[in-house]
């Protein structure tokens, strides 16, 4: 399986595994004055990235809320850092519209499986999601396709969730299907310090949780995510744990995002990584969350073991 959006080889660095290049919800290509990508702009932002050791980020956009894999081909081919780009569908509140909803899980397979054996721009990640319990009936479709095809294939899923409960359906949904428990990450998992115990099950079944949203929700917030990364730290179970923003470079609408300006993905780097070592996590801890960790969720490095 190829590894990036352009087809060359993900090279030596850190990864964040879940940002996007852009997003929008379902609709926005009807408003004429969505905002539309600055290719030179996002160029710029990930050759920034890389100068800070960074070698890929994956766009975890679904295909319904602004995925563009022309696009991404377009801005990887010019920028150092790889692109790693997904398919998939989001949750139904927010995405998921009719004609997908009307698929077979058969039909979503065939339709992921395109965008995954495509021969420019392909994607390498299948990006599901999910609100509440119980599941809609098309998520559950999506989350089908998406275990069949890693179980057939070994792609690496990338959930949404809303916590624990949706997290632990989904987990199920998708080794029902025959996926492997670890090219998964239960993502956006950041709140829950009051449940670390279900956390604790759900890297005991072998999947990756996602502390994914630093740089939402002000210093308190990510000072949470600070302490249960911690927390996690102090029972030996940062192996299993993941780490992004979860941040738009642009958000194709109208709702200004604070993220219009500057760089959205250099946070972690700048602010986290050094608060992390002032709380007692030595370089080795930050290589996991950061390097070894992602990449091998994402396949990058087969031979690299889970500690």
């Amino acid at each position: 399986m190829r590894t990036d959006v352009v087809g060359r080889p993900v090279g030596a660095g850190r990864v964040l595994f879940h940002e996007h290049i852009q997003f929008g919800w379902p609709g926005f290509h009807l408003d004429y004055r969505a905002r539309r990508t600055d290719v030179d702009r996002a160029v710029a932002v990930l050759d920034q990235l890389h100068d800070l050791g960074y070698a890929a980020i994956v766009d975890a956009t679904p295909l319904e809320c602004g995925r563009d894999l022309d696009l991404l081909y377009e801005i990887g081919s010019r920028s150092a850092l790889r692109l790693i780009a997904s398919t998939g569908m989001y949750h139904v509140g927010r995405g998921f519209p009719d004609h997908l909803a009307s698929l077979s899980v058969e039909e979503m397979v065939d339709l992921f499986r395109h965008d995954l054996d495509g021969a420019h721009g392909r994607a390498s990640v299948i990006k599901v999601a999910a609100e509440r319990v119980p599941l809609a009936k098309r998520e559950q479709k999506a989350l089908r396709a998406a275990g069949q095809l890693s179980r057939d294939d070994g792609v690496p899923v990338l959930t949404h969730t809303t916590g624990v409960a949706v997290a632990r359906e989904q987990l199920a949904m998708l080794e029902a299907e025959g996926a492997d428990a670890g090219r998964i990450v239960l993502g956006h998992l950041d709140n829950e310090i009051a449940h670390i115990d279900d956390l604790v099950d759900l890297i005991g079944r072998g999947a990756f949780i996602g502390i994914d949203r630093f740089g939402t929700g002000g210093g308190g917030a990510d000072e949470r995510r600070i302490s249960l990364l911690l927390a996690l730290h102090a029972r030996g179970l940062l192996g299993s744990v993941l780490i992004s923003h979860d941040r738009p470079l642009t958000f194709l609408g109208r709702l200004a995002t604070g993220h219009e300006t500057g760089n959205p993905f250099e946070h972690i780097e700048r602010t986290i990584v050094p608060a992390l070592r002032r709380r007692g996590l030595d370089d080795a801890a930050v290589s996991l969350l950061l390097e070894r960790n992602p990449r091998r969720f994402l396949g990058l490095d087969a031979a690299v073991r889970r500690d």
